[in-house]
């Protein structure tokens, strides 16, 4: 017999009149199952068909240490418990009234859990209504434990978004350094896509010769040491994770084209990191493309646009060697008649095409630039005539024949041909011989001044005449 038993035991027949009426009319007049349960302790539920005036019953998988409150505790049932078995009944005679609810909470060593659950089962124990009546019981139910991720009962750890249990998320972050658009030597080294917040770096940089290193970030500790590049918070924001600008960087490329990566030490071991909020490395740290400057010019500016001029001086402008024409590769200087590229004077005339020779010197009479021919008295260039006649005021019966020439004139002699001469008039000399039989005048300088330059040699007078006449000289 339990101890509940015990405790309530009456006349045979009361008894068993008393089962037979509760048997008949509930199927189960009692029911305990789990509720909720934390490390160490577990709800015990009831459904009662009838008042409960005792209860008794075990729970396996863990040693119980006390019990307390619930509906045993608000009508004042003593609960006492063994190490795997819970009692409870009341010495006044107050009763659970029935109904459902909490019979009470159980206590128990979670370090000494056995398994993965609870389990609770009537034992030896009985479920006693009033008057001592044994009720029929279901006691029968189990509780899981719940377990982390690291198979602790009751454990705080879970799984991180690398699903590595108790994790720091380090295992499958990722992040991708890139450059901005450069300008006037300066570029954005960009990040996107990281899964988490940026709380510092180290990375380097091929190809420049970084001369400062910004950051839009407050209180942020930035170096730049042989192209490895340095950040980390200090007191201030960490980056957001997602996308932005890590730093910005003011260089001279040093080389065509630049790259990043994490660099390597002396030992050419990896010494860069990106690291996360927590301090952790990123796993995974992608790169973009390079940021391409182009070649060195001719100043050995990488990227510039220089270039050396047709005499072979960086970013000259061809003077050095005469050139006229620009950048073509080619030196091209001003002829002697100062044309860009020109072939020089004419090679007949020696003159420009200005008409002046490459010293402005003037045309001769033949057309010569620089040349020394001029028209003799005669008009005739380069001639050697010394004296010329001509006639002027001629009327039907006279004409004056003038001279001019180059030389001192003494004298002369020529015949007037073509008409009747009859006498000259005016001579320059006052020794003059005139033969009007055949047109010959001579004359003489004889102690006077002579001819020179130009003048009248004297007036012709001739017969007139009603016909046409041609006047001429002959010597």
């Amino acid at each position: 017999m339990t101890f509940v038993k015990s405790l309530y035991s009456n006349s045979l027949t009361f008894l068993i009149s008393t089962i037979f009426f509760f048997n008949f009319t509930y199927a189960v007049d009692a029911t305990l199952t789990f509720g909720q349960g934390s490390s160490g302790q577990i709800e015990i539920l009831y459904d009662f068909q009838t008042d409960v005036r005792g209860f008794e019953f075990d729970i396996s998988g863990a040693t119980i240490t006390g019990s307390s409150g619930g509906a045993a505790s608000d009508a004042s049932f003593t609960v006492s418990t063994g190490s795997s078995k819970v009692i409870g009944y009341s010495l006044s005679g107050s009763v659970i009234p029935a109904g459902q609810g909490v019979l009470t909470i159980v206590n128990y060593d979670s370090s000494s859990i056995e398994g993965s659950s609870l389990a609770i089962s009537q034992g030896s124990g009985d479920i006693v209504g009033p008057g001592g009546i044994i009720l029929t019981a279901d006691i029968s139910d189990t509780f899981s434990h719940p377990v982390d991720c690291g198979g602790n009962y009751y454990g705080s750890l879970v799984d991180d978004e690398c699903s590595v249990c108790d994790g720091n998320g380090s295992t499958c972050s990722t992040v991708e350094l890139s450059f901005g658009a450069a300008s006037d030597g300066s570029v954005d080294v960009l990040y996107s896509g990281a899964s988490r917040p940026i709380s510092g770096f180290q990375f380097a940089v091929s190809g420049l010769d970084v001369s400062n290193v910004s950051s839009a970030a407050s209180d942020w500790i930035l170096s730049e040491n042989n192209g490895k590049i340095i950040g980390y918070n200090f007191g201030g924001s960490d980056l957001d994770s997602g996308s932005g600008v890590l730093v910005t960087l003011s260089y001279t490329p040093t080389a065509e084209s630049s790259s990043l990566s994490l660099g390597v030490d002396g030992l050419g071991n990896v010494d860069g990191a990106i690291t996360d909020d927590n301090g952790n490395s990123f796993a995974t740290i992608n790169f973009g493309a390079d940021l391409v400057h182009g070649p060195a010019d001719c100043s050995g500016a990488f990227g510039g646009s220089l270039v050396n001029d047709d005499c072979g001086v960086c970013d000259g402008d061809g003077s050095s060697c005469g050139d006229c024409d620009g950048l073509n590769d080619t030196v091209t200087v001003n002829d002697s008649c100062g044309v860009c590229g020109g072939s020089g004077p004419d090679s007949t005339t020696g003159c420009c095409a200005d008409g002046l020779g490459p010293n402005d010197e003037a045309q001769d009479c033949a057309g010569t630039c620089g040349g020394s021919l001029v028209d003799d008295v005669c008009g005739d260039c380069g001639g050697t005539c010394d004296v010329a006649l001509s006639f002027s005021d001629v009327t039907s019966s006279s004409a004056t024949l003038n001279f001019e020439s180059n030389l001192n004139i003494d004298g002369f002699n020529f015949t007037v041909n073509g008409v009747a001469l009859t006498s000259v008039t005016g001579a320059a000399f006052s020794n003059l011989s005139v033969n009007t039989s055949n047109g010959n005048v001579v004359g003489f300088n004889f102690g006077g001044a002579s001819m020179t330059g130009s003048g009248v040699v004297g007036v012709l007078n001739f017969t007139e005449s009603s016909s046409a006449q041609t006047l001429s000289l002959s010597n």
